[in-house]
Order: C-alpha cells, then structure tokens, then sequence
C-alpha cells in the first residue's frame, strides 16, 4: 500500500440526504474528470455503504467514483452492513492477522471492536500517511538492498531520521525592512545601535548615570525596528481597535509568517504536506512588554489576546485556519533557537508535516532594561564588545523573525524552493554552571558533540560558527570560544 494516496472529496454542503439531490446533480459533478483517469481498471474490491456488498458492476475508476459519490450524496450510511460483509469475509478467509487502514474515515475502531470478536484472528488499525516519507518506510521495508541509497540521506524514510529544509522566511530587524537588507547591513559591518527612541518611552525618566534613582537604569541605547506599527489590520481581517490593542511583536510575526509562506509557494491543502490539519506554529517570545506597559494602562476588550504570549502563535493559526500544534515558547535568549527545535521535533515525531517557527521581540518595557542593568548585563557605553577584553555588557535589540519548515523528503516531493537544510537539533541546560546566568563548557562542548554525531557530520567539516557572543562582563565569549575548541579537538 506503499503507493497509495489520499484524496480529500470537498463536499461542504448536507449528504446521504436524496431529497436534495438527483442524479443529475451526480453527472454534472462528473463533467470535469479526465476521460484517461475515469477509464483505468479498478484493481482493488470496494465495498458499498448502503448494501455493504462489493461494487462488481463498477468495472472502472469512473463508474466506481460515480457510484460512491451517489452513495455519498443520496443514499443513507449503513455501516452496520459494512461491517456485517467485512465479518463475512474474515471468517471465510484463511488469514488470520488483518489490518485496518483508515483513509480520511473514522470507523476503524469499530471494526476493529466487530472483528476482534472473531475467534482466531487479530487486528490492528495501521495509520496510513501519504507523504513520501512513508511510502520510502515501506519501500525500505520491502526492499532491503535499497537502504541507505536514498539521495536525501534518509535511509528509511522514517520521519526521525529526516532532515529539515527551510522553505521560506521573512524577519523585521534593526535598520533592516528584510533578511536581503539584514545581510547588507552585516557585510558592510554596520554597528546600528541609538539611542532609545521616544516611540518606546521616555529615556530620560527611566535613565539614571549615576544608578542609584530606584527603578532606573544607566542604559540609554539599544537596536530598534524602525516604525514596528506599521500594519495593515484590514489584509489581516483584523479591527482598528483590535490592532491597536495588539502587542507589535504579534502583528509583525503574523505579517512575515504570511512573506514567508507567501515565499515558500505554500498554498494550504494543495498537497499532503501542507493540510491545515498538519501545519503547526512555534514562536519564541520572551517578554509581554506591550501588555504590561502599554495596553495595560487602558485594558480594553482584546488586551488578552492582543498582548498574551500564547495568543502569538494562535493568531498565525487563527488566520491561516492552520489546526495544527500552536506552541508559545519562552527560553529567554535562546527561544527562537528552542522553537526552532521544537518545531523540528514535531515533524520528527510526525506530529506535523509543515512547520512555520521563529521568535518576535519589540522592546517598550523600560523595567526590562532597568532589571537587566541592575543584573550587570547591560553596557552603559552601546553596543556589544564581543570577544573584546573591554566587554561590559551587550546591547538590547529589537527582531522579529520567521521561518517555514518540512520533512525534506516532503519538500523535494512538493518542489519548494529549499533555502537551507537542518541536519539536526538538541537542547541542554546548564545546570553545573556557576550561575543560573552563565553557560557551562562542559554542558556547552557535550551538546556539540551530540547535534554532531547525530547528524553524522565531523567538527572539522564545519566552517561557519554563530556564536551566542554577547560581550558580557563574565567572560561568557571566552566560555563559547573554549567549548567550540574542546568540541573540535
């Protein structure tokens, strides 16, 4: 059954009902399909939902297809003929292990309680997936000497043991409108840090150079998106009013979550992969500034929905009608990284088949700027100093962004345009470190070595490292550069 794939019949009207439809109704349904397609040979026994008797006259794919739909919009279920004929058939086989694959029904469980009342026989309800990742399962399963020739790397087709193509992304950043201006501002080495600006609060209330005024800090700059307001509620089905009272950093991930499916090709239920019932969303925020300072200080009808984290990913969910997993996740520096990860671990677990992930973070708390100061986190004098031995703190940044994510064997099936592939993932903690604030070169140089051998890749291949560098007073750079060297060595 390797071969077989589901088709949704989209039927969004009352059925089984024969007062509201004859059978030119039926016909006409029928005009569009193919004369090659309505002619090929019915190769496998169908059953009828109304006698529970098999289909022999339907010699065709067309008659057959003509005929259940008839069924479908006519004739009264009657499952319980169904389910006597398939008993019939079980007792008078000589098989005695039978499975039950259900394709887009909901009855398997009752036919299994039916026939597992048989005496001599087992059953059991096998879910068959159409993604390419499970008919290579079942190819490597019935064909050994095709293991591990598969061009994807995935030897099986097992969803854990794919990788991972970033199909699309967008992303809103300081001094960058787009990725593309975000890579310019990188290569031309620009250092974009400024001063708080007036659109956020009011600097010189929250600022204090000598550090002992209570509830303020000695910080006055950081990175900024320009103008992070800008949305259009209208494009977005949303009010004026429930815009206004919507956290920026909501707004702006709905808005790049729509570029970069919009940069993917991915139009929902087109394909296998992309059934909104399998598209999961996983954000990475850290902070409810926007709620706690600014729609807080006139709470209104949506300053729950509007400011909540969880209501981030459940508003990408919310317009796009995507019902699958809608995962807030909050793991302070690292949460767009942890989304990430958990994104992948959904479609490892086939929890999904696409996944839209990324993090969202616009700054208007002054009290998040004045704890991190108080916590020595913080340069006084701008941006990081990374690696620098006159490190005194890193610098706050705005940043919202967003990619979408599937199985690679499923994105070379659709032909998406892969941007990039995820070789693997894993997340630790820290927990022997000094500090619950600082890493451990143990923990760090251990989940190196693990994402490595997982992926099957040698340290000395890699030849690009992101390092979280943040030009802390803790030497936290030193700690990053030293288990990056004792995971090489």
């Amino acid at each position: 059954m390797a071969d077989v794939k589901t088709i949704a019949t989209p039927i969004f009207a009352p059925y089984h009902e024969a007062n509201l439809y004859a059978e030119s109704d039926v016909d006409e349904i029928f005009q569009c399909l193919p004369k090659a397609i309505g002619e090929a040979t019915v190769k496998l026994p169908m059953l009828s939902c109304v006698t529970g008797e098999q289909m022999s006259k339907c010699l065709t794919f067309g008659a057959l297809l003509h005929t259940a739909l008839g069924e479908i919009l006519r004739e009264p279920l009657r499952l319980e003929r169904i389910i006597e004929s398939v008993r019939v058939t079980c007792r008078a086989s000589p098989y005695t292990r039978w499975a039950i694959l259900p394709v887009g029904a909901y009855a398997s469980q009752i036919l299994t309680t039916a026939l597992g009342g048989i005496e001599g026989i087992s059953v059991g309800v096998e879910h068959l997936t159409s993604t390419p990742a499970a008919a290579a399962a079942a190819a490597a399963l019935t064909n050994p000497t095709t293991r591990g020739d598969s061009p994807t790397g995935n030897s099986n087709g097992r969803p854990e043991q794919s990788k991972i193509a970033i199909i699309g992304y967008s992303g809103r950043f300081p001094e960058a409108a787009d990725p593309e201006s975000l890579w310019h501002l990188l290569h031309q080495g620009r250092d974009v840090h400024r001063e708080i600006p007036p659109d956020r609060f009011d600097v010189n209330t929250h600022y204090d150079a000598k550090g002992k005024k209570k509830n303020a800090s000695q910080v006055r700059h950081g990175c900024f998106i320009n103008e992070p307001g800008l949305f259009d509620c209208r494009f977005f089905n949303l009010s004026p009013k429930e815009a206004d009272q919507s956290d920026p950093a909501q707004r702006l991930a709905l808005l790049t979550a729509y570029e970069a499916l919009e940069m993917a090709g991915v139009v929902p239920d087109r394909t296998a992969s992309t059934q909104r019932d399998r598209v999961g969303i996983f954000y990475g925020m850290t902070s409810d500034d926007w709620r706690e300072v600014n729609s807080g200080q006139d709470v209104g009808t949506y300053f729950i929905p509007g400011g909540n984290r969880a209501f981030t990913p459940g508003r990408i969910n919310y317009h796009f009608k995507f019902s699958g997993p809608s995962v807030s996740v909050d793991t302070a520096c690292s949460s767009s990284a942890a989304a990430i990860h958990m994104a992948c671990n959904s479609l490892w677990r086939n929890d999904c088949d696409t996944a839209i992930a990324g993090g969202t973070n616009v700054m208007t708390n002054p009290d998040n700027f004045t704890g991190l100061d108080r916590g020595h986190f913080l340069s006084h004098t701008g941006n990081c100093k990374t690696f620098d031995d006159g490190a005194d703190g890193y610098c706050r940044a705005d940043a919202v962004g967003t990619v979408v994510l599937k199985r690679l064997e499923d994105a070379l099936a659709d032909k998406d345009p892969i941007q990039a592939v995820i070789c693997g993932a894993y997340t630790n903690h820290s927990a022997e470190a000094e500090s619950i604030t600082r890493p451990h070169i143990g923990a760090q140089s251990a989940i190196f070595r693990r994402i490595l051998n997982d992926a099957g890749h040698d340290p000395l291949d890699v030849s690009y490292i992101e390092m979280h560098g943040t030009g802390v007073s803790s030497s936290q750079d030193s700690f990053t550069l030293r288990y990056v060297s004792l995971t090489r060595d």
